[in-house]
């Protein structure tokens, strides 16, 4: 199930169900309510005791040839009746067209209106954005490894690489232990990870007791997410009587530079340095005499900053090479 917010609007949530049950499947899409009634028939359903869940009556106007379903407005504007009216200038003025001197007052009046509707000061309300940006994650780099006799210590290790995160190198970095779970064998599975982020880079540090086995482990990535600001409704707000925007927040794709893969790369370095620091000393104070390989598992990065979309990145590098021979030449 996914629930999209929609602030401003009639209905302020929006939900969208997939079912997937024995080869079969049906998708629910914007659909306007959806409470503990429809909840207990998907349960019955999944549990075969029970037909279907009948959730089309719920579901929003997604055309405006579906008039029978109710329409998701904004419903803090009023029409905005000043907008028409170049375009019904213009058309008077080509409908009149003939009578010369009239047909050019109204093409002119046109053009004014529409230069003066345009110069418009606008109230714009919009719900901000999240403090977390959208994850879109390319992985970089990543090292783990397992050392035996020291399950035991799983905590104290955390504590450490705690304490040295209390005081980071460089403004910017900061640390937070995220849940995580996901459905395991006999039901679902919860587990920390300490997530580290700079910039546009993120690392998931894991540390893990597995019986008398220390799991220490990272992965670094490159975040392509960012937050993306949409015009929904434009009108006349019902209370203030002025001229208004309405705005959404959806997330999007951020091209990267070479400089955000700087950032990974510097995350990278010192978080590495710091935690094969704090696992060689726990394995000195422990005795613990084992060959660990504490190379990091480099990732590529050539197609870091090329843009998937549009090939804007393959243009760019198209344009240093040029500039490159023109400067040879």
């Amino acid at each position: 199930m996914t629930i999209v917010a929609k602030e401003f609007h009639r209905y302020e949530l929006e939900y969208s169900v997939k079912l997937h049950d024995r080869g079969w499947s049906k998708t629910y899409t914007r659909l306007g309510r959806f409470d503990s009634t429809h909840v207990a028939q998907i349960v019955r359903f999944l549990l075969v005791r029970g037909p279907a869940p009948k959730l089309a009556d719920c579901q929003l106007r997604v055309s405006s040839l579906e008039i029978w379903k109710p329409a998701n407005k904004v419903n803090v504007l009023r029409t905005d009746w000043l907008a028409p009216t170049p375009a019904v200038l213009a058309v008077l003025g080509f409908l009149f067209i003939a009578l010369f001197p009239l047909g050019l007052l109204f093409l002119a009046g046109a053009g004014l209106a529409f230069y003066l509707l345009r110069r418009r000061r606008a109230v714009v309300l919009s719900p901000g954005k999240p403090v977390v940006e959208p994850r879109t994650l390319s992985l970089v780099d990543s090292w783990q490894a397992v050392i035996s006799g020291l399950g035991a210590d799983t905590e104290l290790l955390r504590e450490r690489l705690f304490t040295v995160l209390q005081d980071p190198p460089m403004a910017g970095l900061q640390s937070r232990v995220e849940t995580i779970w996901y459905w395991g064998l006999d039901g679902k599975v919860e587990r920390e990870q300490i997530v580290l982020t700079f910039r546009r880079a993120i690392l998931f540090c894991q540390i893990y007791q597995y019986d008398q086995e220390l799991y220490v482990g990272w992965d670094a990535h490159l975040n392509h997410g960012h937050w993306v600001e949409k015009t929904v409704g434009t009108g006349i707000h019902k209370e203030s009587n002025e001229f208004t925007r309405v705005n959404t927040v959806e997330s999007g794709r951020k091209q990267l530079t070479e400089y955000d893969v700087t950032d990974v790369n510097c995350l990278t370095e010192w978080t590495h340095t710091k935690l094969v620091q704090l696992v060689k000393r726990l394995m000195e104070e422990c005795k613990i005499d084992q060959e660990i390989d504490f190379k990091i598992l480099r990732g590529e990065r050539q197609n870091l900053t090329t843009s998937e979309q549009t090939g804007e990145g393959v243009q760019q590098a198209a344009r240093r090479v040029t500039r490159k021979l023109v400067r040879m030449g």
